[in-house]
């Protein structure tokens, strides 16, 4: 089995009474639906699997967000690529200016978890709740998290 892409993004739906003026605050969620077909499935757009991902693609943005708990940057978006071709990437993306980074101490994320079989890994994640509906975060050997971390 292998671990799924964000489908949902919990929040919450406040209802105004336009007499009164009350409140009502009530748990909803958006959901994300998934790329099309013949698209990446990390990224949402059409690019040869040795190619980096899309970093500025909306629904990359939001599933990578979700289950990592911060935006994409380009070093995320090309950590699967061989070294040439990152190498290049990152060579015309700094020449534009363009060029991001994980924050201090996180590695770049691969693809956050879709190709982890949970088998593979340790349990939940001690930082990110079950209740909030996140996939599993995994052990510091693997790409999902980006940054060392400790598992339970």
């Amino acid at each position: 089995m292998m671990v799924k892409a964000a489908r949902e993004i919990p929040s919450t739906l406040t209802e105004i009474d336009l007499v009164t003026g009350e409140e009502t605050h009530k748990p909803m969620a958006w959901k994300v639906m998934p790329p099309p077909a013949g698209s990446c499935q990390i990224c949402g757009v059409k690019h040869e699997p040795s190619e980096p991902h899309n970093a500025q693609s909306l629904y990359y943005g939001v599933t990578f967000s979700r289950m990592v708990g911060r935006s994409p940057t380009w070093a995320d978006a090309m950590a699967h690529c061989a070294e040439p071709v990152r190498q290049a990437r990152e060579r015309e993306l700094r020449r534009a200016g363009h060029w991001s980074e994980p924050p201090d101490g996180e590695r770049p994320v691969k693809h956050h978890g879709v190709e982890h079989r949970p088998s593979d890994h340790p349990p939940l994640h001690p930082r990110l709740p079950q209740a909030r509906g996140q996939d599993r975060v995994r052990d510091q050997a693997c790409c999902f998290y980006g940054r060392p971390h400790r598992c339970r």
